[in-house]
Formats: structure tokens, C-alpha cells, sequence
């Protein structure tokens, strides 16, 4: 389907995900990755596994630096130097990226996979035209002309609700939410089949953030992507994701129906994190999460959560929980999961989580 056809398209939207037969558009298991640093080495990945269903977006939710970033990294094929990937695998579409050549992985990108990176200020090159920039884009993964091309590239920052007639303008004459738009833009010209978005609208503020979100649900309704969201806001997951995943230190550490697991958190961590969200019109005041993540560069015997988690017994602290079926299509990784019930009347009260 071209860019000039996405007016005419159709998105089927499934409200529930749960008995879809679907196969994932991509599945990470068991993936292991490691940073050599001047601390020594850093394991910021422990066996973390995610699928991604066609046509859904997953919200990767946690911390900063419990892995969110690598993982998406890992599945993009761009991790930094230093960065060793001990084991497991990424497959999209059945094809593991760990073991292809950077040849296919670059085909791979923009046309199949594509990226919605952090900053638009630094992803964009200060010194080109935005219209240079996107049509650098499509030529150097397809066989456009520069007609085609930049007719492409009209189209695509029209849909995304820039005037056209600024394509040709440096991005210091966008606004921060024009540049952004001007990211999604590049990162769909192709179509890809997925994209995955790294905190993709953390320095706007919140009005300029939710017309960006309205726009790709739109994008994704139309164009019928996958999208794997990074992300810290908990919020932020909950207005757009069909799916979340909460990661800690490195291992997702609940999964499942975004609706399932906010209503029904069964890791502490999660209920943490719910427990921190501010509430509008609530009345009662956020509990922060006391303690910090543990050293990656030190390896634990039990839970990684379990030094912060009023919750934690004996065996938290001795052996390492499995993610594992808690409910239909819900996953977590806790020893008392069993006990969820209770741990969710107690992790309200501001007391429990007292240092």
C-alpha cells in the first residue's frame, strides 16, 4: 500500500486481545545483554521476554535504567559497542536479528521496522531540510526518484499535520511538537510493520503529548503498525496501550491486557507503580516507591525487587521468581502472587512502604 492509498485504508480494531491465534511481529526471549564499562561489567538485561501482537501496541513500562531502552535497542539491532548480547533471541517474523548480517538488518529498517527516537531535536540534523532529510530516508531503502520521493514526502507530513509547504523549512523553525511529528513522519513514510518508540514525546508538554498520541492511534488505526512504547509514564501506557509490560532490573516482571493488569496488579512492583501515579480528583496522595533499582554490576540470588518490597519472605531473597501465568493471558513473576489479593489491600496504605 503507498502513502497516496492510507486515505482509502481500513484498520479492523479487536478490542480484546485475549484467544487471538495471532503470531507475534515480534517475539523476544530470553535475552541476555551486557555493557563492558569502566565499573566493570554491567548486566542490564536478565532473560527478558516480550511478544509484540500484529497491529497492537505494547507499552514497555518502569524505571530509568532498568533496560527498557536496551531491550528496544536489542530488537532494532542498534545496540551501542560495548554492548554484548549473552543469549537468547529476537524474532521478527520468524527471523532471529541476532543472527543476521548488518546487510538484512539495514533492509529491515524503515521498510519493515522503523524508529521513534527519544529526542527529535537531536534526531534531526540541525544543518538539513526536513524535506532533504525524509527524502535521504526513503532513497536509501528504496529505488525513488527525487519526484517520488519528495512527493512522498509531502503526503506523509500532511498526514501527520504539518503544511507541506513547510517541508522544506530547518527544523529550528518547528516547534518541539512539529519536529516530533516531522519524526513520525520519517519513521512511516515506508510503512513498516512495526515501530518502536523510545519515550517518544518526554520533553512535551502534556497538551502538545496527547494531540502526538491522537495522532498515531490514527496513524495505527489506518496504516495497521505494531508498536512497542518505552516509556516511564504509567499514564501514558494505560490511554494507548492494548498490552503493558512492567520491567524491572532488567526482567519484565508482569505482562498481560493493559485493562487486566492495572485493575489487577500482581507483582508489588506493579502495584507500586500504580500506588505513584497521581490521581485526578483522588483522594489520596501518591506513595513513592522507597529505595532505589540494585547495582548491575552485582549479580542476586533471589528477586531483584525484593530489597525495596515490603512484601518479600525468605525465599524472595533466595531464589529468583518465574514469569508465569497468574490468569488468562496475564503473567507475573512473584512468589506471593498467590497472596495477590492482600498485597493490594496493603500496598494502599502509605505505612507499608515506609523506609
Amino acid at each position: 500500500m503507498s502513502v497516496s492509498s492510507i486515505q482509502g485504508s481500513t484498520h479492523n480494531d479487536v478490542a480484546d486481545l485475549e484467544g487471538s491465534d495471532e503470531s507475534p511481529i515480534l517475539s523476544i526471549r530470553d535475552l541476555h545483554v551486557s555493557f563492558a564499562t569502566k565499573r566493570g561489567v554491567e548486566t542490564v538485561l536478565h532473560g527478558a521476554s516480550l511478544d509484540i501482537p500484529r497491529g497492537r501496541t505494547v507499552g514497555l513500562v518502569g524505571e530509568s535504567g532498568c533496560g527498557k531502552s536496551t531491550l528496544l535497542k536489542a530488537a532494532l539491532g542498534a545496540l551501542a559497542p560495548n554492548a554484548r548480547v549473552a543469549s537468547g533471541e529476537v524474532l521478527y517474523d520468524g527471523i532471529n536479528l541476532l543472527r543476521e548480517n548488518r546487510e538484512t538488518l539495514r533492509k529491515l529498517r524503515w521498510r519493515k521496522i522503523s524508529m521513534i527516537p527519544q529526542s527529535a531535536l537531536n534526531a534531526l540534523n540541525p544543518v538539513l531540510r526536513i524535506s532533504d532529510q525524509i527524502v535521504e530516508a526513503v532513497q536509501a531503502h528504496t529505488q525513488a526518484s527525487d519526484a517520488q520521493a519528495r512527493r512522498m514526502a509531502a503526503e506523509i507530513v500532511a498526514r501527520v499535520g504539518i503544511d507541506p509547504k513547510r517541508i522544506d523549512e530547518y527544523p529550528h523553525q518547528f516547534s518541539g511538537g512539529m519536529r516530533q511529528r516531522a519524526i513520525i513522519a520519517m519513521a512511516l513514510i515506508l510503512e513498516p510493520e512495526l515501530v518502536l518508540a523510545d519515550e517518544p514525546t518526554t520533553s512535551l508538554d502534556v497538551i502538545v503529548q496527547d494531540q502526538i498520541f491522537r495522532l498515531v492511534r490514527e496513524l495505527q488505526r489506518l496504516l495497521g503498525f505494531a508498536m512497542l512504547l518505552v516509556t516511564h509514564d504509567l499514564a501514558l501506557v494505560i490511554e494507548n496501550c492494548d498490552r503493558i509490560a512492567v520491567m524491572y532490573a532488567g526482567a519484565i516482571v508482569e505482562e498481560g491486557l493493559t485493562s487486566d493488569v492495572v485493575a489487577e496488579p500482581f507483582h508489588p512492583y506493579t502495584l507500586g507503580l500504580k500506588n505513584s501515579m497521581p490521581m485526578l480528583g483522588g483522594d489520596k496522595e501518591p506513595i513513592s516507591i522507597p529505595g532505589s533499582p540494585p547495582d548491575p554490576t552485582v549479580s542476586h540470588a533471589g528477586c531483584r525487587f525484593a530489597a525495596r518490597c515490603p512484601f518479600a519472605i525468605p525465599i524472595c531473597h533466595s531464589r529468583p521468581p518465574t514469569l508465569a501465568p497468574v490468569k488468562a493471558g496475564h503473567l507475573a513473576a512473584c512468589h506471593r502472587s498467590g497472596d495477590a489479593h492482600l498485597l493490594r489491600m496493603e500496598a494502599a496504605k502509605i505505612e507499608t512502604w515506609a523506609a
